[in-house]
């Protein structure tokens, strides 16, 4: 794609992101900071061209950028990349949606849809423009042309190139033209025509009584059986169905055949159907873009480029470690073999588990996991649900200033508690002043009540540095789940599927919160939580924490060395505990990352000295096995290698500090002075 030069003498990175793919022809508009939410209402209508309001729009905020694109004309392929998921029988061995495309085309007797404008995704995807067929209208599907393959048109949107999320950046792969869509992909996005209007039903009046009832029966079955990503289409059939009985008389002739109130009352069900205490209809996307429009994001909570996290995994941090540290290999060895050596806790064979199912155990379960060591507010899970407006600022506050955690706090820092952290040396304040007046927040009351009834039941029947039985594991997994699931918000800028189906309920309850939780997921969590009972690591940590009192904290959740770039997992007594919640800990360059991650909080932590970190560990939760140095070991030995001695770790930190310092300040976050 082309470019040209901006009216704004000295625009930012994002700004000139928007600017280019305005002058290459696309229309742009403001999505959230490190999300992929719109920031504006009416999205499609307010994308725009025009290099002025771009300018006025990203000198406000480094807004991420949101390409309108059934309005640019263009159609984009979004190509997903396989995590845990294998792929189905029919597209066996691919390893995600580029690999499927290419099939697809050599099925068609066509070369793979390749040269053209293309970006990668943070999470490893690609997006694919092409030019709208003239005369077509295409709009999006899901899965529609094979595994791990969306495409977006007319009434979609993607996050353009230049954007940038938690995990990475939207970087430009394929520079050049956007190509015209291949005919045969057109032909496979073209929808059926449409069938030709039925006749009326002309049915006797008995017979008519039995037809309806047996429909409206098996559309509120079908519309009960309807998964996740088909109940949109589930809920049009049966409209149309029971519109085309009404239109026809039938409906009618049913309800003086039979019993009229059962007649309604069947119907009632079949359009208002709810499962697991959830509507089946939604909020539409516009109650998110208007809330997102009202509560802007504030610096430190959505700003941020990559995190430390990323930087780590495909930044220049993570190449500067690589470089640095030849011993890696040998120590994360270890890990792998202390892992092999112990049978993993796994799903029970047979069960159905959801496309997330491995992501939401991790979230609850290391959620789960923070409550042991401290009950303290579930702070990501808090910001997540700030951000697109669903909880007021105030309301998050008096929230987590009623954790056990915060409730020392002094009462005009209470007022502000999601902002404070306690560390092994005070409190440690990391916001800056928020707007008093708000309007009231969807979730602002049924927060406030879960979070009092998990006190209470914590208090009961779990407190800090214990875990329950078994039937108080489930519980518990079902309440940490929904907040894992609110953290999804934050870290990722997008609201699930099942929580955005709940938002069409006006006064939440709950029970309907907790039930957002898939029971395999509470199932694992629970049996996760008991092999850190069985396997002694709960006994480890609470020797790590000097063997505190009963029901006292073992020490601190969800430390932070660096605002909103680089939190961890755990502080037992001096100890920095990392999670993971994965079956198999190999490959050895997968656990490198891990070790540079827990050796650069321990660097990043030194700076202030505010968590006094003198050893790192990491926790395979599926094992029972806590893998655990003291940092100038662990350092020294990823330093050392047998054929180059190594250099000494404080010159290597030294080194670190600098460079994590420069990229952090170039993303907007500062490290402690």
């Amino acid at each position: 794609m082309s470019s040209q030069a901006s009216p704004n003498p000295r625009p930012t990175r994002l700004m000139q992101a928007a600017l280019d793919a305005a002058a290459a022809g696309l229309y742009v508009f403001p999505v959230w900071p490190k999300g992929k939410l719109p920031a504006v209402k009416d999205w499609e209508n307010a994308a725009t061209r025009d290099p002025e309001t771009i300018t006025d729009w990203w000198t406000a905020r480094p807004w991420n950028v949101g390409i309108a694109v059934g309005r640019s004309r263009v159609v984009v392929v979004d190509l997903d990349q396989a995590r845990e998921d294998a792929a189905p029988e029919e597209f066996a061995g691919a390893s995600g949606g580029a690999e499927v495309l290419a099939r697809l085309a050599e099925q068609a007797g066509q070369p793979a849809p390749v040269d053209t404008y293309s970006v990668t995704t943070p999470s490893g995807g690609e997006h694919r423009y092409f030019l709208m067929p003239e005369g077509l209208e295409l709009r999006n599907t899901q899965s529609g042309l094979g595994w791990k393959i969306d495409t977006r048109g007319h009434g979609g949107f993607v996050v353009g190139a230049g954007s940038v999320r938690a995990e990475g950046l939207y970087r430009v792969c394929r520079h050049g033209k956007v190509a015209p869509l291949p005919t045969w992909l057109a032909t496979a996005l073209t929808p059926p025509p449409p069938p030709p209007p039925a006749a009326p039903m002309q049915l006797s009046r008995i017979r008519a009584g039995a037809y309806v009832r047996a429909i409206i029966e098996r559309e509120a079955a079908d519309l009960a059986a309807a998964q996740t990503g088909s109940r949109h289409e589930a809920r049009l059939k049966a409209a149309r169905t029971l519109g085309r009985l009404v239109g026809g008389g039938e409906a009618r002739g049913a309800d003086r055949a039979g019993d009229p109130a059962q007649c309604r009352r069947r119907a009632h069900r079949a359009r208002h159907h709810r499962t697991r205490g959830r509507p089946r209809h939604r909020r539409r996307h516009r109650l998110r873009q208007e809330a997102a429009a009202q509560h802007p994001p504030r610096r430190g909570t959505g700003d941020v480029g990559l995190s430390l996290t990323s930087q780590l995994a495909r930044g220049e941090l993570g190449r500067w470690f690589q470089h640095r540290m030849p011993g890696t290999a040998g120590v994360a060895e270890e890990v792998c073999a202390a892992a092999s050596r112990v049978s993993p806790v796994r799903p029970p064979r047979g069960v159905e588990l959801g496309a997330r199912h491995w992501a939401e155990v991790g979230g609850t379960f290391g959620a789960r996991m923070a409550a042991v060591v401290e009950q303290a507010p579930p702070y990501y899970g808090l910001f997540g649900l700030v951000a697109p407006g669903l909880l007021t600022r105030a309301a998050a506050h008096r929230i987590a200033a009623g954790f056990p955690s915060h409730r020392s706090l002094r009462p005009a820092d209470a007022a502000r508690a999601l902002d404070f952290r306690p560390t092994r040396c005070g409190w440690r304040d990391l916001g800056e002043p928020w707007p008093a007046e708000e309007p009231a927040g969807w979730a602002d009351v049924v927060l406030g009540e879960l979070a009092e009834r998990t006190h209470r039941y914590h208090d009961q029947h779990a407190p800090a540095g214990t875990i329950g039985a078994p039937g108080v594991e489930r519980g518990l997994a079902r309440t940490y789940g929904f907040w894992s699931a609110a953290e999804d918000v934050y870290r990722s800028g997008t609201i699930g599927a099942d929580l955005e189906e709940l938002l069409g309920v006006d006064e939440p309850t709950v029970e309907q919160l907790r039930s957002l939780t898939a029971a395999a997921v509470v199932q694992e969590t629970a049996r996760l939580a008991e092999r850190l009972r069985t396997s002694g690591t709960l006994d480890q940590l609470h020797e790590l924490a000097r063997r505190p009192p009963s029901g006292a904290p073992l020490g601190h959740a969800g430390p932070a060395f660096v605002a909103h770039w680089a939190d961890g997992d755990l502080l037992v007594g001096d100890t920095l505990v990392d999670v993971k919640t994965v079956i198999r800990a190999d490959p050895a360059s997968k656990v490198a990352v891990w070790l540079w991650q827990v050796l650069a909080y321990a660097w990043l932590d030194s700076v202030g000295d505010r968590y006094r970190i003198q050893s790192v560990a990491l926790y395979l939760s599926r094992h029972g096995v806590l893998v655990r140095w003291s940092v100038d070991e662990l350092a020294a030995r990823m330093l050392a290698h047998p054929r180059t001695g190594g250099s000494g770790p404080a010159a290597a930190r030294e080194e670190f500090l600098a460079l994590a310092g420069r990229l952090a300040a170039a993303e907007g976050a500062i490290l402690d002075p």
